[in-house]
């Protein structure tokens, strides 16, 4: 155990994932103990596949398992930031079919990294890769849903990780804030 983390964070060095004494050694060396894993989902919503959490650290899934065991025994806290590419329905188009089981998946998603990271994600920010601002309000709605459906995954699993919004402060008053269905209960930042 070691105590209080000190408050920085890095991203995730390339390759760590492939060694799951990596980062307990590199926490030692240098008392750095949060790190920041960047994904983007990804869901075809035509065959409803997802991929899971820490595919895009390009490991096997078996290094993958022991590389969170490690990480969660050494006491390191994970920090997920994961894109969500987002897509308004064009003028006459119905894409809420897909659209709800992509929020499904994403919700699977969330859960399956909490359960996969063994304790060790702390903290999970949902960022909106929009085809338009969000401040436009469908691309509000949709975000909006999509945050929820991270949350709920996240929270059913684990209770005690942190949402944190969208990872720009415009982001997440326009997206998450603003309007008159603000989320503020659903974002632990202070």
């Amino acid at each position: 155990e070691h105590g209080q983390l000190p408050p920085w964070i890095v991203e995730l060095p390339r390759g760590a994932a492939g060694s799951p004494d990596y980062l307990p050694d590199l926490f030692k060396q240098t008392s750095v103990g949060r790190y920041l894993i960047d994904e983007r989902f990804q869901f075809d919503p035509r065959t409803g596949v997802a991929l899971g959490a820490g595919a895009s650290l390009g490991v096997s899934e078996k290094q993958l398992d022991a590389f969170f065991t490690s990480a969660a025994r050494a006491g390191i806290a994970l920090v997920l930031r994961v894109t969500v590419p987002l897509q308004k329905a064009s003028a006459g188009e119905d894409n809420s079919e897909a659209t709800n089981r992509m929020f499904a998946a994403l919700d699977a998603y969330m859960a399956d990294a909490a359960r996969r990271m063994k304790g060790s994600l702390k903290a999970v920010v949902v960022v909106p890769a929009f085809d338009t601002a969000v401040s436009d309000a469908q691309a509000r709605n949709v975000y909006r849903a999509a945050y929820l459906a991270a949350y709920a995954g996240a929270k059913r699993v684990d209770p005690g990780i942190a949402m944190l919004g969208a990872g720009r402060a415009d982001f997440t008053r326009e997206g998450l804030l603003d309007g008159a269905h603000s989320l503020r209960a659903y974002l632990e930042i202070g």
